[in-house]
């Protein structure tokens, strides 16, 4: 399936990407994860803003939910400490939908839990046309 522009040229090489990692890089018989007929610009969220990853089944975990405007994205999440130093990294690089989420455990890159506190939660996508997306919004993790 074109996935960039259903009323694009099939031969137009910027008018096909694979499917997203998230569906197996494959979506025979279906529409593209990458297909966007709105055109949303881009950008991200979370939810909620405040975890508590501690296996109980309440905000456990936190949702990053994301829009980017075309095919070719690949995406970073980092998670800082108020100190400035990076504590987590739950996707690098990672090819991205058109929209998707990224679900993240609290846990910091050594496997442990982070220490309750404010973090900053960096979100990073950049297209193979130059186009990026860079913003960060202050997280919580308690107990």
């Amino acid at each position: 399936f074109p996935s960039h522009d259903m009323k694009g040229k099939s031969n137009d090489p910027t008018n096909w990407f694979s499917a997203a990692s998230t569906v197996g890089f494959a979506t025979p018989t279906y529409l593209n994860s990458r297909y966007n007929a709105a055109g949303v610009s881009g950008g991200f969220s979370v939810s909620p803003k405040a975890i508590s990853p501690n296996g109980d089944g309440v905000d456990d975990l936190m949702e990053i939910q994301y829009v980017v405007s075309g095919n070719g994205w690949t995406g970073t999440v980092r998670i800082f400490s108020k100190e400035g130093f990076l504590e987590a990294t739950p996707v690098r690089n990672m090819m991205l939908e058109r929209s998707g989420m990224i679900r993240w455990n609290g846990l910091g890159d050594n496997g442990n839990a982070l220490e309750p506190g404010i973090y900053v939660l960096m979100f990073e996508a950049f297209s193979t046309d130059g186009k990026q997306i860079k913003d960060k919004i202050d997280i919580v993790i308690y107990r």
